[in-house]
């Protein structure tokens, strides 16, 4: 796994044992997909179920960083809660997701991904995925556990906004105290200080699970991609008569099973 991967989890207090192979459920049509090309398909998260889940995490972290906010000056903290809110910042960014599973039979699996008694269980070495990650140009994919576990997750929210404090606020003090600043240049201040934050942040919003999801045990594969900026290529497919965004994060090298 790619160092930041392993840092970022590990800085936030987050262990967890690497698996040997993850299992992706698909349909016949995700299967012919995937054995022709190799390619892993990932889709704008806002278009999936998955988008419950991340307003999940993002309420949670808003509210802890809410009650830190009170206590600073008034036009701190509006910028600094305009900054992270994430209608806000999803203007700014869209995320692309897929999921695996440690587990390769799993009963709530099927039927989410398999209905009908159409699907299949795709077995992806973790080292193939590695690999993925780690031999890209220029566009940044990450791969993480989800976390279900409540004090797990309050913990990591408890860690992100100590290192937020300490470190947007904290620069935003020294700046204001050394030099007379006018708004416009305490906002680029802010958005240049905040972009390492905000990374995390969406990590953190794309990766958190309510408890009763913890026998999927999954993880996501995905992709942080500043609209403004954009290196993805952009697919659609049809899905339930909606035309979904997605990306395809390339061949993934080594045995499937």
């Amino acid at each position: 796994m790619t160092d930041y991967n392993l840092k970022f989890l590990h800085d936030l207090g987050v262990s967890f044992k690497r698996p040997n192979i993850l299992y992706h459920y698909t349909n016949h049509n995700g299967l012919i997909g995937i054995l022709k090309s190799k390619d892993i398909w990932a889709s704008h998260i806002q278009y999936l179920n998955d988008a419950k889940e991340f307003k999940y995490a993002a309420d949670l972290i808003r509210k802890k960083f809410s009650l830190s906010f009170k206590k600073l000056e008034t036009s701190h903290r509006d910028s600094l809660s305009k900054l992270i809110d994430m209608s806000n910042i999803l203007r700014q960014y869209q995320i692309f997701v897929t999921s695996f599973s440690e587990e390769g039979n799993l009963l709530s699996q099927w039927r989410a991904y398999c209905p009908e008694f159409n699907g299949y269980s795709i077995g992806f070495p973790f080292s193939s995925i590695n690999y993925l990650i780690d031999n890209q140009n220029g566009i940044k994919y990450y791969l993480f556990p989800c976390i279900y576990d409540k004090i797990t997750q309050n913990k990591i929210i408890e860690k992100l906004k100590e290192n937020f404090i300490n470190g947007v606020i904290g620069s935003l003090e020294k700046t204001i105290k050394s030099l007379e600043k006018t708004e416009e240049q305490i906002s680029l201040h802010l958005t240049n200080v905040l972009k390492e934050y905000t990374l995390q942040y969406l990590i953190i919003s794309s990766i958190m699970k309510k408890s009763k999801f913890d026998e999927e045990k999954e993880w996501r594969l995905f992709a942080l991609d500043k609209k403004d900026n954009s290196k993805q290529k952009i697919n659609f497919r049809i899905s339930n008569s909606l035309l979904i965004p997605y990306i395809k994060f390339g061949n993934t090298p080594g045995k499937m099973h």
